[in-house]
């Protein structure tokens, strides 16, 4: 990543300033616009988030059924064998 976040919200942090000081932009408004910057990263970070959660949510299930599969095949073979101690650690619970 060229740019870090930190990086990306202190430029923004320092132009939003020059340009505030060339308006004539009074603290409370500049309090109140950074609060509402604020609250809309908040936002779209906990959407991030819940994405990724979505998405683990997907893969665990699909981890589950894969092993289910496994554990049904080996009993169809008459070779029951604990997919966790066969040294899969991936299917791990």
């Amino acid at each position: 990543m060229e740019k870090t976040l930190v990086s990306i919200a202190s430029d923004a942090l320092s132009q939003l300033g020059d340009l505030w000081n060339t308006m004539g932009v009074q603290n409370e408004e500049r309090a109140s616009y950074l609060s509402q910057i604020t609250s809309d990263v908040a936002t779209m970070y906990a959407t991030c988030v819940s994405r990724q959660v979505d998405r683990k949510s997907l893969l665990d299930a699909e981890i589950q059924g894969l092993q289910t599969t496994i554990e049904d095949m080996q009993v169809a073979m008459d070779e029951p064998v604990n997919v966790v101690s066969a040294g899969i650690p991936f299917l791990a619970p």
